[in-house]
C-alpha cells in the first residue's frame, strides 16, 4: 500500500467517495439553525490534489447520518434544513417543524443537484426523541430510516422507508426483523456486496443509561447483495442477508465492526464474562474462524484498539506512561512505546503515529507525523514530517494521510 501526503489541511472529517475522490466535511462557523451546526462540504481528487466545494449556496446539515452500501461511487448524498413555523394567537411567528431535503451531488460533474426526498417531522422531538438516518444503497435508492427514542425504557421504534429517486416513490418496510433492531451500520465490502448490523451495540447505551441487557433488540451481522437486499426489501421479504454471520443473545452484544481488506473484522462481547472474541470473516474464500478469546479486558476502551495486521490480531493498549502492543494470539506484549508517541491510525502493515521529539538540539518538542510498517519502530520511518495529525483515510490502493 502505498502512502500520499496531504500537507496544510484545513481539518474536517473526510471518507472515502471512490479510489481517488474524498469527501471533506467542514463546520461553517457562520451558520447554525435552532442549535445544528451547517457544514461545508469539498470532494478532494487525491491524484491532482484539486478541491471544490459541493453546492456552496446551500446550507448543509447533518451529514454524519448518511451513510453508503457502495465503495466506488461517483456520488454523495446531502441535507439541507429549514424551519416551519405558524403563527401562535397573538400574532408571533413560532417554530413548529423541521423539514429535511435530501440531494444527490455527481461528483466532477456540472449537472444541477437533484433533489431527492424530504423529511418533516416537530422540532421539538427532533431535538429530543426522532433521529434519522439515511443509508443510500444506490444512486437512485436510498433507504430512510426514522428512530424515535424513549431513553427511559431504553427501547426505540423505528419506521423506514425505501425511496426510488428514480421512480419517484416510497414504499414503508414491515419487515419485523428490520423494524425491530432498527440499521445501525451498513459498510460496502465489495463491488456488489455490503456488511449490515442491525441493532445498536448494548455497551454503547448500557455504559450512558444502566439499562438491561436483555430488554434490548437483538443484534444481527450479515453480508448482503446490494441489489438482492433492494429487491428484499421493495418486497416485504424477509431473505435479507446472502449469509448471516452472526446473532446476539442475552449476554452478547457486538461493539464494532471493520473492514480491512478482504476481511471483516468484528468483536463479539460477552457482558456477564467481560470478554471479548474476535471474529474475522474472509470476504473472499466465504470463511469465518475465531481468533483470539480476550479474557483481560481491563477498561471498556480497549474493544476499540484491536486491529489486524499480516493476519494476527493485536491490541493497542493505551497506559499513562506507555502504548503496550499485544498479540493477542499469544497473549504476549511484542511492542511498548513511549508516552511521547501516540498511535492514531493502522492500516495493513502500516502505522501511523505522532511523535513528540526534540529536533536540531532545540530545547522545545516538536510534533512529528510518522508512518512505519510494523513491526519496524525502530527503523526509520517511511514518512516524517512536522506537523499534526489530521485524519487519515484507506482507498484500498493508498493511505491518504492528512497534516496541518
Amino acid at each position: 500500500m502505498n502512502i500520499q501526503l496531504v500537507r496544510n489541511f484545513n481539518g474536517g472529517r473526510c471518507s472515502m467517495i471512490n479510489s481517488h475522490e474524498i469527501l471533506q466535511v467542514l463546520d461553517n462557523e457562520n451558520t447554525v439553525l435552532e442549535g445544528y451546526q451547517a457544514k461545508n462540504l469539498y470532494v478532494l481528487n487525491t491524484d491532482t490534489n484539486e478541491r471544490y466545494e459541493i453546492a456552496p449556496d446551500k446550507d448543509k446539515y447533518f451529514i454524519s447520518d448518511i451513510g453508503y452500501a457502495s465503495q466506488n461511487r461517483n456520488y454523495c448524498v446531502y441535507t439541507t434544513a429549514e424551519i416551519l413555523r405558524k403563527k401562535s394567537e397573538d400574532g408571533v411567528d413560532m417554530p413548529e417543524q423541521i423539514l429535511l431535503k435530501f440531494y444527490r451531488h455527481r461528483t466532477g460533474s456540472e449537472e444541477e443537484d437533484v433533489l431527492v426526498g424530504s423529511f418533516a417531522t416537530g422540532l421539538k422531538e427532533f431535538h429530543y426523541s426522532v433521529f434519522l438516518r439515511l443509508f443510500v444503497l444506490s444512486e437512485n435508492i436510498i433507504l430512510v430510516q426514522e428512530e424515535t427514542k424513549n431513553f427511559s425504557a431504553g427501547k426505540s421504534d423505528f419506521r423506514l422507508f425505501l425511496k426510488d429517486c428514480e421512480q419517484k416513490s416510497t414504499k414503508e418496510i414491515q419487515i419485523p426483523q428490520v423494524i425491530e433492531s432498527g440499521i445501525y451500520n451498513i459498510m460496502p465490502v465489495s463491488e456488489t456486496t455490503a456488511a449490515v448490523k442491525f441493532g445498536r451495540p448494548y455497551i454503547t447505551d448500557t455504559v450512558a443509561h444502566g439499562l438491561d441487557k436483555k430488554h434490548f433488540p437483538t443484534e444481527f451481522i450479515g453480508i448482503i447483495n446490494v441489489n438482492q437486499f433492494i429487491s428484499e426489501l421493495s418486497m416485504n421479504m424477509e431473505n435479507l442477508f446472502t449469509e448471516l454471520l452472526d446473532e446476539s443473545t442475552e449476554t452478547t452484544t457486538f461493539p464494532y465492526i471493520r473492514h480491512m481488506g478482504k476481511r471483516l473484522i468484528y468483536s463479539k462481547y460477552d457482558t456477564e464474562k467481560s470478554s471479548e472474541e474476535l471474529i474475522i470473516y474472509d470476504t473472499e474464500t466465504q470463511t469465518k474462524k475465531v481468533r483470539i478469546s480476550n479474557n483481560h479486558l481491563s477498561r471498556m476502551s480497549d474493544l476499540f484498539h484491536s486491529y489486524l495486521i499480516n493476519d494476527t490480531p493485536y491490541l493497542f493498549r493505551e497506559e499513562k506512561k506507555h502504548t503496550y502492543i499485544i498479540n493477542l494470539d499469544t497473549g504476549k506484549t511484542v511492542m511498548r512505546l513511549d508516552s511521547d508517541t501516540t498511535v492514531c491510525a493502522v492500516a495493513d502493515d502500516l502505522v501511523v503515529v505522532t511523535e513528540e521529539m526534540h529536533k536540531f538540539f532545540s530545547k522545545k518538542k516538536a510534533t512529528y507525523v510518522e508512518v512505519y510498517h510494523f513491526p519496524e519502530f525502530d527503523k526509520n520511518p517511511i514518512v516524517s514530517i512536522r506537523g499534526s495529525y489530521l485524519g487519515s483515510v484507506n482507498t484500498g490502493e493508498k493511505m491518504v494521510v492528512f497534516t496541518a
